[in-house]
């Protein structure tokens, strides 16, 4: 494997890759669609990650949780009656 991040900010994915001990390229390999600089720019924050690229991403460091982040809960519709 390449050189390890010493970053203290490392965010869920870059987290997760390293724990596979998979380099971006390596990782963008395994992906479909998404390169190693887009991986950088997600792991770096200067990128919000597609819903694409979050699911090619749990799928590829085998972490379904990842896909969490996807659901959205909201609040129940409210009528007030007429």
């Amino acid at each position: 494997m390449g050189r390890q991040s010493t970053r203290a900010n490392k965010n869920i994915y870059q987290i997760c890759r390293e724990e596979c001990e998979l380099t971006r390229e390596k990782a963008s390999e395994m992906m479909t669609g998404v390169s190693a600089s887009r991986i950088e720019k997600i792991e770096y924050n200067l990128q919000d990650p597609t819903p694409y690229d979050i699911v090619q991403m749990a799928d590829c460091y085998k972490r379904p949780d990842l896909c969490l982040s996807l659901i959205h809960i909201s609040e129940p519709t409210r009528r007030t009656p007429i």
